[in-house]
């Protein structure tokens, strides 16, 4: 009787440190694969677009004449911050991975392609890492490329909570 109910107990246990793990969702971010917003042409927004993410949470990617940003809506509509500022060509790569624990998104990965113009192609890929919780969601690092890239961004998300926020415009330094 002892090894049965020491056996439902154990059950138990694997079932919930398997729905606390995290897990990977991914989401497209490009103007091909967003609804199309009316641009705010006060602001010189030429397009704009709106991404779906993961529960209620949204990507905006906003092109100007030189420039573009992309922004987290949080599910109250709050805009956080620009994820990525970007001049000229450099893009926000297609493709968002979310990190998700039971559901709820705790961080976001996002590529950031940055175009050398001087050569005519993309010359750097980066990887923008942000927390995201009930309260906030902001930028707390960047990866740079290299066969690890992506664990190691996955790590950092997956271990947001504890790290501090970057200043707004915040870009790694050695780009």
């Amino acid at each position: 009787m002892i090894r049965v109910v020491f056996a439902i107990l154990l059950v138990l246990m694997l079932i919930g440190v398997a729905s606390a793990q995290i897990r990977s969702v991914y989401t497209k971010v490009s103007d091909r694969s967003c609804a199309r917003l009316k641009p705010d042409q006060k602001n010189g927004e030429l397009e704009s677009f709106r991404c779906k993410g993961v529960g209620k949470y949204w990507i905006n990617l906003v092109y100007g004449e030189d420039s573009g940003t992309a922004m987290l809506v949080m599910p109250s509509g709050k805009k956080v911050g620009t994820l990525l500022g970007y001049a000229g060509p450099n893009r926000v790569g297609e493709t968002a991975e979310w990190r998700v624990r039971n559901g709820t998104p705790i961080g976001l990965i996002v590529r950031s392609d940055l175009f050398d113009p001087s050569i005519g192609k993309v010359s750097k890929s980066l990887l923008v890492v942000l927390k995201i919780s009930r309260s906030e969601a902001c930028i707390i690092d960047a990866v740079k490329g290299g066969k690890t890239q992506n664990a190691e961004a996955r790590k950092l998300a997956d271990s947001s909570s504890s790290k501090p926020c970057r200043p707004d415009n915040w870009f790694p330094e050695g780009f």
